[in-house]
């Protein structure tokens, strides 16, 4: 058994937005626990399971989690085999999920890939993205680059316009 933990530090804290097991069978099959959202002081006090409203993200490995300012950003992963391509966003101010509209085109389903947040060039109005780069998909390893505006939601392939 391993555990995947998309992890954000913020204001101290740790944020262990999701929680997944993966218990690896004879055959290669995989069951994921089911989704926790809960947080751990530094200091090592108890966990705390906040009250979460909003539209939490069913429990799945290999997706992403980036941190923009007090949001979780999380992209794709796995769910019993079905690669995913779809965005939740965790407002960590009042615990509240989110399923963005977003536009343009999204990069294709993909699990174990890496996201950061950065900000866009001035020529391109220096706004906050997340790069979303590289991973498995269900028939391939990519090594893409695909950019979602965080104030607009769009989706663009590759660092540029």
């Amino acid at each position: 058994i391993w555990f995947h933990l998309s992890i954000s530090a913020l204001y101290a804290r740790i944020y262990f937005c999701r929680a997944c097991a993966r218990m690896c069978g004879m055959h290669g099959q995989h069951a994921c626990m089911p989704a926790c959202t809960y947080v751990r002081i530094l200091a090592c006090l108890p966990r705390f399971n906040p009250r979460v409203t909003g539209q939490e993200p069913p429990a799945r490995s290999g997706h992403s989690c980036a941190r923009h300012g007090d949001l979780c950003i999380f992209f794709g992963g796995v769910k019993d085999d079905d690669y995913l391509n779809d965005v939740h966003v965790l407002d960590a101010r009042n615990w509240n999920w989110f399923v963005p509209h977003t536009t343009g085109t999204p990069p294709s389903a993909r699990a174990y890939h890496a996201a950061v947040v950065c900000h866009a060039s001035p020529a391109e109005g220096g706004g906050p993205c997340m790069l979303v780069i590289g991973g498995d998909t269900a028939s391939s390893v990519e090594a893409d680059v695909h950019r979602l505006d965080l104030e607009t939601w769009e989706w663009r392939k590759g660092m540029g316009s």
